[in-house]
């Protein structure tokens, strides 16, 4: 998964637990690259400190990276956001098989079973 968020975004705040919840269910089998939109990135790293302990235990994963595009280029000018948060799904082959715009409830019944099929054709990567 491709989400691009910010820590001013309410939506965004509010589904990123769920997000981190679900990439940890998942165990290995899907991979979360959140592209941070704040200004600065202290802004990203407060907001992190501030998630429940069992979100912020991600630090060591193989599993969820946080990165920050500063100024916001890539967000834009490569993959055209224009309302945070927005989410994109790559399946296996590397193509875009969904496009989520707003806010997601991660732990939506339809939503694991969609990302458990999609999981179930990739192999678990070793530790």
């Amino acid at each position: 998964m491709l989400n691009f968020w910010a820590s001013w975004c309410p939506p965004c705040v509010k589904e990123f637990p769920g997000m981190v919840r679900m990439v940890k269910e998942l165990k290995g089998k899907v991979a979360l690259v959140a592209v941070s939109n704040d200004t600065k990135l202290s802004d990203v790293s407060k907001f992190l400190g501030k998630l429940p302990f069992d979100e912020q235990t991600f630090s060591d994963s193989q599993d969820i990276f946080v990165v920050f595009d500063e100024g916001g280029k890539v967000t834009s000018e490569n993959f055209g956001v224009f309302r945070f948060p927005e989410t994109y799904v790559i399946n296996k082959d590397y193509l875009i098989s969904r496009k989520l715009v707003g806010e997601v409830d991660w732990q939506q019944g339809d939503l694991m079973a969609y990302f458990a099929s999609l999981a179930d054709a990739i192999p678990t990567r070793a530790n």
